[in-house]
């Protein structure tokens, strides 16, 4: 039996030849590399933490689409009651309904499910730092790659928050970073595509950065791996348009819902070419201006990412839809070609304009990073709010307030009258099953509540608990009408 051709070697990269010849590059590699282990043990310290303090401080509701979207058919999922709405992404309200079903008590599973995609998007970073190791750049590099989206001030205030669109980047990234490694098996490259088709049933506009893992496999003329990949993303859209069928009555709703959106009104196509760049100016700050540059060098070292990358905020672009959230699928991918690009400048012989290049990269992320406390609705794009109304924390004290009211024993029904049930946590706060109103609802004379959410002193009655300016009031009477 002949024997089987041997695997060629994979080529040595700098760091592993510089070790074996002895040359000078290794000490001076070697500082470089722990001056990269700090920034990024930093920036992930920093970005996990504050994701996770925003997880537990800020029970603000900023777009209604989280609440009745996702928390609200997780909570009918869960416990069978709630408002009725349609979810946007069936796998995600799942997921947050076993969420709920594992918290003692509202106030138990807010903070985990708010802590669950806090840790999502803190891992978007991770995978960030390994897709860049991936293309070959270095790790002080790959670490600036990981500080732009683990510092970016809009992927921070969005963390949080349970939308499909917060989902997708750690396994959209971390499929990239195993099906694109120079030497990878058959098994890794499907596995790589197996993750990020994940992507693709929890948010089916991830479709496109999906479909172009396996272009950019076909430009390396991985063909077997390709092939191999198109039948799991063939698997994945089946059990897409499966569970759309389960749960909408139709095969692919979600996609067919997704392109008449995007694409269903001709008229209204370009409208966001400005939105986007000005409120991701607004949202980002200068790192929004520091990362494209960056990232225009690192596609000369990617051009299969970027073309990528491209397709998808084209697409955003040219959609009439005008929501930040939506380029959270992408922005991760233009964080590993702005480390590229940093990487570019670190191989320059003239070791200070590498410097620079890392010293402007850090600089900018940490800078977004500090403007997060003075984020506003109009620098987000936020439509509903104030422009200048700050963004942290918006509702979150009648929030609050809806989860003690929850806890109060002769609760039977319940008006929140600052604010309009879309603009709130809904029964995903309240977490009994009572009437729940918003400001436009029955008035007091109804008899339909008997506890309301209040500015203080705005209505008569006993105040039962207080959250700033606002205050959660038991009226005298009870409820007197049936639901």
């Amino acid at each position: 039996m002949a024997e089987a051709p041997a695997r060629a070697p994979r080529p040595m990269n700098e760091d592993e030849l510089s070790v074996w010849t002895g040359t000078a590059v290794a000490p001076k590699r070697a500082r470089e590399d722990r001056i990269a282990a700090v920034v990024l043990a930093l920036a992930l310290a920093a970005g996990f933490g504050v994701r996770f303090y925003l997880a537990l401080a800020d029970d603000g509701i900023s777009r209604p689409r989280e609440l009745a979207r996702t928390l609200e058919p997780a909570h009918r999922l869960a416990f069978g009651y709630g408002l009725e709405a349609a979810p946007e992404s069936w796998p995600v309200s799942a997921v947050v309904a076993a969420l709920m079903k594992i918290g003692s008590s509202a106030r138990g599973y807010v903070s985990l499910v708010r802590l669950f995609f806090a840790a999502l998007s803190g891992l978007v970073a991770v995978a960030c730092v390994s897709l860049v190791r991936k293309y070959g750049g270095r790790w002080l590099a790959a670490a600036c790659g990981g500080a732009f989206i683990a510092l970016m001030a809009s992927c921070i205030y969005d963390a949080p928050r349970a939308m499909a669109p917060m989902a997708v980047g750690a396994p959209l990234v971390f499929g990239y970073a195993l099906a694109l490694r120079p030497d990878a098996s058959r098994r890794r490259v499907l596995a790589g595509v197996g993750l990020a088709s994940v992507a693709m049933v929890v948010d089916v506009q991830s479709a496109v950065l999906v479909v172009g893992l396996l272009a950019v496999l076909l430009a390396r003329r991985r063909w077997r791996p390709a092939l191999d990949g198109l039948l799991v993303v063939a698997v994945a859209a089946f059990l897409s348009g499966l569970l759309d069928l389960y749960a909408r009555g139709q095969w692919f709703q979600s996609a067919v819902d997704a392109a008449r959106a995007d694409f269903g009104n001709p008229s209204q196509l370009g409208r966001s070419l400005a939105f986007y760049p000005m409120h991701l100016l607004g949202a980002a700050g200068p790192l929004a201006v520091a990362l494209f540059a960056f990232a225009l060098v690192g596609a000369l070292r990617a051009p299969g990412l970027a073309a990528v990358t491209a397709a998808y905020l084209i697409a955003q672009l040219l959609a009439p839809g005008e929501d930040l959230r939506l380029l959270h699928p992408a922005l991760p991918f233009v964080a590993v070609l702005g480390g590229l690009g940093v990487d570019s400048f670190l191989r320059i012989k003239l070791a200070i304009v590498g410097r620079a290049a890392v010293v402007v990269a850090l600089a900018a992320a940490v800078g977004s990073a500090a403007m997060l406390p003075r984020l506003t609705f109009g620098d987000l794009g936020v439509s509903g709010f104030l422009p200048n109304a700050p963004a942290l924390d918006e509702g979150g004290p009648e929030n609050r307030l809806l989860l003690s009211a929850g806890e109060q024993r002769d609760v039977c029904g319940v008006k929140v009258a600052t604010r309009e049930l879309a603009d709130t946590g809904g029964y995903a706060y309240l977490h009994r099953d009572v009437p729940l109103f918003g400001r436009s609802g029955p008035d007091v004379a109804s008899g339909r509540f008997n506890y309301v959410v209040a500015r203080r002193h705005d209505f008569e009655g006993d105040e039962v608990d207080v959250d700033g300016f606002f205050a959660l009031l038991r009226l005298p009477g009870g409820c007197r009408a049936e639901r």
